[in-house]
């Protein structure tokens, strides 16, 4: 607390000096172990240093033979959470501390969603906005265990995810995963990432660094000029999704006073909207008003 951000850095990560650490081997997590050693002025050579599957990982520090330790999934890291282990630096530190677009920070975000083809894409945009709404009303039944303390949505999730890690970290440890590790951002909070341009995690703030350092480094060629949005359906799928929002609220009000079949079409309407279905929500609304 109160200790300048490279300060602290060193502090924390000179711990690591002469111990036995161990790290997972995809080499997901490189950029970010490369930024946090630098920063920390720290080689893993001055460590005893284990590259290993997380599964190995968790049972060597479960058994008292690793004294830090970076597992490369949300359930493992939370099985550890569970057995008193708590994190000493996270990517949120970096971000938050290291200015605006610095790659040692934003060097490690990626983005993870819905996948589809392109001819389906161009074909079906209308299905792909439905799809993408249904997918914020899952965030949102998420989020609501969260808030309410109820397992509603997150018992569903559970035996999938289990199943997935092989490891058994209960509806407390998928709490944990979804509050401290790997939080869901609802539609309002994706705003940051998609729209608010000033925001250190809008996407251009943290994919431009990254092209150019490709680009600089061979993996894309430098002759050519490359855009987050050459690679992303997201800005544009929630763009669109807010402006038939925007549309929706700014006619809402109109349908206070509707009778008959067009209340009932303002109800359908309604429904959509608090689905996140903003494409059917505006449309509908729009025909009960004409």
């Amino acid at each position: 607390g109160g200790v300048p951000f490279e300060e602290a850095m060193i502090t924390v990560m000179q711990q690591l000096e002469g111990k036995r650490v161990g790290i997972d081997n995809t080499g997901s997590s490189r950029v970010f172990l490369d930024a946090i050693t630098d920063i920390g002025k720290l080689s893993f050579d001055e460590t005893d240093l284990q590259v290993l599957e997380d599964a190995r990982l968790v049972n060597l520090a479960r058994g008292g033979n690793l004294d830090f330790v970076s597992p490369a999934g949300a359930a493992q890291n939370v099985q550890l959470l569970k057995d008193g282990w708590y994190p000493a630096v996270s990517i949120t530190d970096l971000i938050e501390n290291l200015p605006s677009g610095d790659m040692r920070g934003i060097g490690s975000i990626g983005h993870t969603g819905l996948a589809t083809t392109d001819d389906y894409y161009r074909e079906n945009f209308d299905t792909i906005l439905r799809m993408t709404g249904v997918m914020f009303r899952l965030i949102d039944a998420v989020n609501a265990d969260l808030a309410n303390g109820t397992d509603h949505a997150l018992a569903l999730i559970l035996p999938v995810i289990e199943a997935a890690a092989g490891v058994e970290i209960g509806v407390d440890g998928l709490r944990a995963i979804y509050t401290t590790l790997d939080p869901l951002l609802s539609f309002e909070d994706q705003a940051n990432y998609w729209v608010n341009q000033d925001h250190p995690q809008y996407y251009w703030n943290v994919y431009m660094p990254q092209i150019a350092a490709a680009q600089s480094g061979g993996l894309l060629p430098a002759d050519k000029e490359f855009i987050p949005d050459g690679a992303f359906t997201a800005p544009h799928v929630y763009k669109t999704l807010l402006r038939y929002k925007t549309w929706y609220d700014q006619i809402v009000e109109g349908a206070a006073g509707a009778k008959g079949e067009r209340a009932r079409l303002a109800e359908v309407a309604a429904t959509h909207y608090a689905n996140r279905n903003y494409l059917d929500a505006y449309r509908i609304l729009d025909a009960a008003l004409d």
